[in-house]
């Protein structure tokens, strides 16, 4: 009996001071005859896996913090990068659409067409301008109109040149 109460000790060892008490009493109730009974033997090896479960997670969750602790500092690494990703984006965006919005307004007013002056120079009144209809542009003439003529779906306005009579 005195061998069976060593066993049950040892089996109780590793668990908290409150709960030992209360695992000899289950122990005890379970009236093992001797230390060969099969329960024991079971016990002791879940004793002996527990050990040996425990030994090795100490290492991993060791390691486990470390990489916790390791990631938490690349995260922050991360962060930084991409907040300075996002600001280079502004900022060429920025600079993209300045250049965009400048260029087109430089060379809309310069007339480069010698067709455009002519009528000009004759006092004609050029307009141009999009139409209700889907891709419908209107275009618009004003002068001393003096004759229009239609040759196969060409519209020919004549006009008169203000000095001439």
């Amino acid at each position: 009996m005195d061998d069976i109460e060593k066993i049950i000790g040892g089996l109780v060892a590793d668990l908290p001071e409150t709960e030992r008490e209360e695992a000899k009493t289950i122990l005890r109730s379970c009236r093992f005859q001797d230390d060969s009974d099969p329960i024991l033997g079971l016990l002791r090896l879940w004793q002996l896996r527990e050990r040996n479960l425990t030994a090795k997670e100490r290492p991993m969750a060791a390691s486990v913090t470390k990489l916790g602790e390791d990631l938490g500092n690349h995260v922050w690494e991360a962060k930084q990068l991409k907040l300075a990703f996002f600001m280079a984006c502004i900022i060429l965006a920025f600079f993209l659409g300045l250049g965009i919005g400048y260029y087109p307004a430089a060379t809309a007013t310069k007339t480069t067409d010698n067709r455009l002056q002519l009528l000009q120079a004759a006092g004609v009144k050029f307009r141009v301008e999009e139409i209700d209809q889907p891709n419908g542009v209107g275009v618009g003439l004003s002068g001393n109109l003096i004759k229009a003529d239609n040759k196969g779906g060409e519209a020919m306005l004549f006009f008169r040149k203000p000095n001439a009579q």
